[in-house]
């Protein structure tokens, strides 16, 4: 309702006579189901009564739908199917590098151990490391993950309370850093780096690749659709940015993200800088030659380093969010236009 301001929000988005009122709390990690699929809800972590505990409650009554105790000090990440009927959240156990994820069914009240084949076949895991945990945005018993060692993503399927894994896999030599669905979960994104410092080998400038492939994967049949390649370190030098030719310096490659129909453009966000490039008529970009042609700048000073690029469903705002008290920056995806902080 137009009319409604919920009067704990800290701010709103304010767009054509409407308001989205945006919570925001530093000490939390949170995410929203899709109202396409059902009811609306949001699952957040909150600290009650001293302990850790995640919370998923419906958004437009605020009624606590669902809440666990967690053993744990540390939740780094939460996520929730589309229609709101399975959550995630990652932990840190104690003296690991990477996070256990676990996955529970809100509805049935029952959590939904993993079935790994690789691991072990019989006997269900409550939790399995992963560096990353997406679930389809429109198949709710459907889960992506990127494996520890960064090399692997998996298709999850969700059967009789345990998650099966499937035999649809991507594979790769390089550690990826980030991937997720776009195309409504028809695609997968994902991009990794080719500098020869990548795993921490240092090599002398001359002998430094700055080079990042994003790729766009087939969900269904895990065949590569088209790639691209881009500098993972950019310099900006007055107005112009171009990719760095010395080792490890200026900005850093943090999010990519598509936009626009057929996924013709290509947001990406350097620490500070964010921007895109539009691939309406240009699908092979030179990084060394045509980089600082078609990267079209939005903003070069965010506040903090940019981790996230999201885009709503109707092409008309971009988010982007960052380490600083975890704030996010909305944009107009139409013009531009900075909407609100």
């Amino acid at each position: 309702d137009e009319d409604t301001q919920l009067t704990n929000s800290k701010s709103f988005l304010y767009k054509e006579r409407k308001y989205w009122p945006i919570r925001i709390h530093q000490d939390e990690v949170i995410a929203c189901s899709n109202p396409a699929f059902g009811d609306l809800r949001i699952i957040h972590t909150s600290d009650i009564e001293g302990e850790l505990a995640v919370v998923v409650c419906d958004y437009y009554t605020s009624r606590i739908i669902h809440q666990m105790h967690c053993s744990t000090s540390s939740i780094q990440n939460v996520q929730i199917s589309p229609n709101g009927s399975i959550i995630a959240y990652a932990y840190k156990q104690e003296q690991a590098s990477i996070d256990s994820w676990i996955v529970y069914d809100v509805n049935n009240k029952n959590q939904v151990l993993f079935e790994d084949q690789d691991v072990q076949s019989v006997t269900g895991l409550s939790a399995l490391p992963f560096q990353s945990l997406h679930f389809h945005p429109t198949n709710h018993n459907l889960i992506m993950t990127l494996s520890a060692d960064g090399t692997t993503i998996k298709i999850w399927q969700i059967e009789n309370n345990l998650i099966r894994s499937t035999t649809n896999q991507i594979v790769l030599k390089h550690s990826i850093r980030s991937c997720h669905f776009t195309g409504h979960g028809s695609k997968i994104l994902l991009w990794y780096c080719k500098s020869k410092n990548d795993r921490g080998n240092e090599k002398q400038n001359e002998d430094w690749v700055n080079q990042c492939q994003i790729e766009i994967w087939d969900t269904k049949n895990c065949q590569r659709l088209k790639w691209f390649q881009v500098p993972c370190w950019i310099d900006k030098d007055g107005n112009q940015i171009k990719a760095s030719s010395q080792l490890g310096q200026g900005q850093s490659l943090k999010a990519v993200q598509f936009g626009g129909q057929s996924d013709t453009v290509m947001f990406l966000s350097y620490e500070k800088i964010l921007g895109f490039i539009n691939l309406q008529h240009q699908f092979d970009i030179n990084i060394k030659q045509d980089f600082e042609k078609h990267f079209q700048p939005i903003q070069s000073d965010t506040a903090g380093s940019a981790f996230q690029i999201t885009i709503s469903d109707d092409q008309q705002l971009i988010k982007i969010s960052t380490n600083v008290c975890k704030v996010s920056n909305i944009y107009n995806n139409i013009n531009w236009n900075f909407v609100n902080n």
